[in-house]
C-alpha cells in the first residue's frame, strides 16, 4: 500500500476500502471503511508553503476520525 510520506495515517478512498472498519471490529462480521461517506472520515488538511495550515482541505487523501494517530 502506498501512503502519503508526510503522514503514514492518510490514505486514497480506494486504500481505505481495503481496511476493516475500526467500529465493526468485535462484532461477528467486519465491514469494509466506506471512506468519505462515512461520518468518522476526516480529509488531509493542505499547508501552505511555510507549514501553516490553510482553510482547503484535499479531495483524495484522508484518514479514519476514530483511529487514534
Amino acid at each position: 500500500m502506498t501512503y502519503m510520506t508526510d503522514n503514514p495515517h492518510y490514505v486514497t478512498l480506494e486504500e481505505a476500502e481495503k481496511m476493516v472498519c475500526p467500529m465493526s471490529m468485535g462484532t461477528e462480521f467486519a465491514a469494509s471503511c466506506i471512506g468519505k461517506t462515512c461520518m468518522a472520515w476526516r480529509w488531509k488538511q493542505m499547508k501552505d508553503l511555510s507549514g501553516k495550515v490553510i482553510r482547503k482541505t484535499s479531495t483524495t487523501h484522508g484518514y479514519c476520525g476514530m483511529v487514534q494517530s
